[in-house]
């Protein structure tokens, strides 16, 4: 149950990071402007390295 609770929280977080950049993009670009599938898989593959990365750092200090 807990691991559930984690990844439905971890999830939530993802969309609202995604929602957030969309609506930054949005007030840059125009509000009808429409984000390619490579935008959002880029963002997120950048997104999962960097998790990737301070997770790492964090085993090593350990």
């Amino acid at each position: 149950m807990a691991a559930d609770q984690h990844t439905q929280e971890q999830l939530r977080r993802e969309l609202e990071m995604l929602a957030q950049l969309r609506g930054l993009l949005q007030d840059s670009l125009g509000p009808d402007h429409r984000l390619p599938t490579e935008t959002v898989d880029r963002v997120l593959d950048e997104y999962n390295q960097a998790r990737v990365h301070a997770d790492n750092a964090v085993q090593e200090a350990e």
